[in-house]
């Protein structure tokens, strides 16, 4: 029981690595970003779907707004964020992302905060204002609780996982064609007496007929 327990522990935690490591890739956030963020959600309302989302917009935006025109450059603007460094460079997304939250809290209009909220960080912006209104001091600080408690896991740790789990689904496919084959060869075995069972009734019902 315990063994199991602790394989099937394991199949869980190499799913979740998984997880974590899919969506690093399609976001472009960090496996560490996604933890913080997936441990701060369950606190502050917020979904990771739509952390993540609107992390990932922003830093899209981020770039856009390097040329100097277009709808994410203005609000930045109207917003007194930089997302430049002094030498051009964009600064850490994080440190935006905290920024931006900061000044929309400091809104009175909700409309116009809304309106700056999806320019920057796409449709779902809405869906923050729990985070907006609460501030991103909770943000930083649940990802620091995280961080301190160990919850963490390295990038090596999370491959591991990963690929622990490759490893059953890899030997549970190997098993169920393994099975497979098996059945085969005893269908192909069988079929002759099952043949003559099938042959033996019929002319047993037409008798009894």
């Amino acid at each position: 029981g315990v063994g199991t327990a602790v394989v099937g522990s394991a199949i869980k935690a190499g799913k979740s690595a998984d997880d974590i490591n899919t969506l690093s890739k399609i976001t472009g956030l960090s496996t560490e970003e996604i933890q913080k963020f997936q441990y701060a959600s369950e606190r502050i309302d917020v979904s990771l779907d739509t952390l993540t989302g609107s992390m990932s917009k922003l830093t899209k935006n981020m770039s856009t707004a390097k040329k100097g025109t277009g709808d994410a450059y203005q609000a930045f603007k109207d917003l007194g964020v930089e997302f430049q460094n002094q030498d051009g460079t964009l600064r850490d997304k994080q440190d935006v992302f905290n920024d931006v939250i900061k000044a929309l809290s400091t809104m009175e209009n909700e409309t116009q905060r809304d309106a700056y909220a999806m320019q920057l960080m796409g449709k779902s912006a809405q869906d923050l204002n729990p985070l907006i209104l609460g501030g991103a001091d909770d943000l930083k600080k649940y990802g620091d609780e995280a961080q301190n408690a160990g919850l963490i896991l390295s990038q090596d740790s999370l491959d591991g996982a990963n690929a622990f789990a490759d490893g059953i689904d890899k030997l549970t496919a190997t098993a169920t064609a393994g099975l497979s084959k098996i059945g085969g060869k005893f269908s192909e075995d069988l079929l002759p007496y099952l043949e003559d069972s099938i042959d033996y009734l019929e002319k047993g019902i037409e008798r009894v007929s």
